[in-house]
């Protein structure tokens, strides 16, 4: 509620224009964290890792069913 109440006081939709940067600045630090955390991450499981050029399995309907659906929602 303390984010909600303050929004929902705005007249127009100018008054979201510094909305857009806040969310440019969280999408940024998450990269940033990613990026500085991948290192480590590649290093520790990297022994574990398989890699294949391609890889099907059933889930492929699955996924595909909740991706189109979350698209046209």
């Amino acid at each position: 509620m303390i984010l909600l109440i303050p929004l929902s006081l705005k007249r127009d939709m100018s008054a979201f224009r510094y909305v857009s940067m806040a969310s440019i600045a969280s999408l940024v630090y998450t990269a940033v964290v990613l990026i500085l955390e991948l290192p480590e991450y590649y290093k520790h499981y990297s022994e574990t890792a398989v890699s294949k050029a391609a890889y099907i399995d059933l889930n492929l309907f699955t996924g595909c069913a909740m991706t189109f659906y979350s698209y046209t929602c």
